[in-house]
């Protein structure tokens, strides 16, 4: 059997958040609160240092409260400010909330401001912590296309575009309610795997006329036998499940408010919109 490429990307829309979702849904704390110690036990949880193209997870401990606010400012960047999630209660009353931040390829190194806003009934405690972004190197990769594959991508598609435009504004979407999987993503594949390509990594696309192009892959590629399972690494909801023109077959799974993953090339696709699935469900083949 010809090995085909599984491509995965998990992307956090909730992450960087439009601005429409800022201004609505991450509001700062209330302006007639004072600024003040709340009265629980609070923990704030950040790695020391973390790489730019992964996430930075923030998890927070505290007692009961209204809302837990969070706001990153990388190096040279603007600042990314979400509301936390909150994953549940657990030993001795305390609550647990959690914000994860996914980290640009493109940042430079140096040092990330994490800034957590504890708001309770009547006063709100502010906590700020250090992480150092690390500016990791990426692989280079040259990929030579056919004429077919170089037609496709040098040509000007309208529906193309318009293909584009949705996928994008669908993973801009922040709803409360998809709330799904808790824990550990299992991977999309069974057995030994053989990763071709990672995340970040650099390309120059080698057309057949002689011509390149370059770009930056957002994904995980890895090579499997066509008509192997691809399943769901998580429970989730399915959001788009449809052939496109420069993605093939490919499937959208929302897992959390703003974190979906993302399954490209599949040969067959085996879920429809809006169903929800289990982990290790068959979402489609390679």
């Amino acid at each position: 059997m010809i090995p085909q490429v599984v491509n995965l990307l998990l992307l956090l829309g909730l992450l960087f958040p439009s601005p429409e979702m800022a201004d609505s849904e991450a509001p700062r704390p209330p302006s007639g609160v004072p600024s003040a110690p709340v009265q629980t036990i609070s923990r704030v949880t950040v790695p020391e240092e973390v790489n730019r193209g992964e996430v930075l997870t923030v998890s927070v401990t505290t007692g009961e409260l209204s809302r837990v606010l969070i706001r990153v400012t990388p190096p040279q960047r603007g600042v990314i400010e979400v509301p936390a999630l909150p994953l549940g209660s657990g030993e001795s009353g305390l609550y647990h909330w959690y914000g994860h931040f996914g980290l640009d390829h493109g940042l430079a190194g140096g040092e990330i401001v994490v800034e957590v806003a504890l708001v309770g009934d009547t006063s709100v405690e502010l906590i700020e912590r250090r992480v150092l972004l690390v500016e990791r190197p990426f692989q280079f990769e040259q990929i030579a296309l056919n004429y077919a594959v170089s037609a496709l991508r040098q040509t000007d598609d309208p529906l193309r575009t318009v293909q584009s435009e949705e996928l994008w504004q669908l993973l801009q979407r922040f709803h409360r309610q998809d709330r799904y999987h808790d824990g550990v993503f299992d991977l999309p594949l069974r057995g030994v795997l053989r990763q071709t390509s990672g995340f970040g990594d650099r390309r120059a696309f080698l057309y057949a006329d002689g011509g390149s192009a370059r770009s930056v892959h957002n994904g995980l590629d890895w090579a499997a036998p066509v008509g192997t399972p691809v399943y769901a690494p998580g429970r989730g909801r399915v959001v788009m499940a449809m052939d496109r023109i420069i993605t093939g077959g490919t499937v959208v799974l929302v897992h959390q408010p703003g974190l979906y993953s993302l399954y490209y090339h599949r040969e067959s696709i085996q879920v429809e919109m809006d169903r929800i699935v289990e982990a290790g469900t068959v979402i489609g083949t390679v």
